[in-house]
């Protein structure tokens, strides 16, 4: 799939945005960002509401290691479409990575009453307790 949608940005058709941040969420998955980042970035200012462009623009900085970057594109990206428990488990991290325990602390809570059994978030949200 991920050489299709690199032939689909490649050459010039009116699918060029969907392919394109397709085809970053491909790059996100297999932890790839800085092609994400190429790829999304330009997009954000012709679609700045579209859920794909601005979530994987926080997704691509978050597997950067660019927390408060990430933080800030995933918190938008919760504006323009409810959270799943990937966004919010991503941004709680985010926030704990730059040292904002209380929204990390809400985020991850949120994802675990979602789905409640997500060991890792779990841990992640003990931890919290033992970093203050």
């Amino acid at each position: 799939a991920q050489k299709e949608f690199e032939a689909a940005v490649s050459v010039d058709n009116e699918q060029l945005p969907m392919a394109r941040w397709r085809l970053a969420e491909a790059h996100i998955r297999a932890g790839n960002g800085q092609p994400a980042l190429e790829l999304l970035v330009p997009l954000e200012e012709k679609f700045p509401e579209q859920y794909e462009v601005i979530a994987g623009i926080g997704f691509a900085n978050y597997v950067q290691g660019e927390f408060a970057r990430a933080a800030e594109y995933l918190a938008r990206a919760m504006q323009i479409r409810p959270a799943d428990t990937t966004l919010l488990n991503a941004l709680g991290e985010s926030f704990l990575k730059i040292g904002d325990t209380d929204k990390a602390k809400e985020a991850l809570e949120r994802s675990l009453a979602m789905e409640p059994d997500q060991k890792v978030t779990k841990d992640l949200l003990a931890s919290i307790g033992t970093q203050e």
